[in-house]
């Protein structure tokens, strides 16, 4: 009898004990899901950020190839009018040389 009621009292002890520590792993666990369900969110967020700005910049950087592109035909057609007004220069040189020879 006495040993029953020992045992039985032990048993209860052991059961309660493993459902407090049942109910303690459960309230951790929700709270770590919580916790990685905004980390998540954060992310997320990051994330779509991050994205709007890669495409923000890709834009700016096609802008900024585009611009290169025409500053370089504008360079080049700078150069030819550079080289036209040198070789006017020469050929206004030769007249001046010829009307002073006259």
């Amino acid at each position: 009898g006495r040993l029953e009621a020992a045992v039985k009292t032990a048993l209860d002890k052991c059961r309660l004990e493993h459902a407090e520590e049942v109910r303690r792993m459960q309230q951790e666990h929700n709270a770590a899901r919580r916790a990685s369900a905004q980390d998540n969110e954060q992310l997320q967020l990051r994330l779509g950020t991050g994205c709007s700005e890669a495409e923000r910049l890709r834009a700016e950087l096609e802008t900024a190839r585009v611009e290169l592109h025409e500053g370089c035909m504008l360079n080049q057609q700078l150069r030819t009018r550079l080289q036209e007004s040198a070789q006017n220069m020469e050929r206004l040189q030769l007249m001046v040389l010829s009307l002073i020879h006259i």
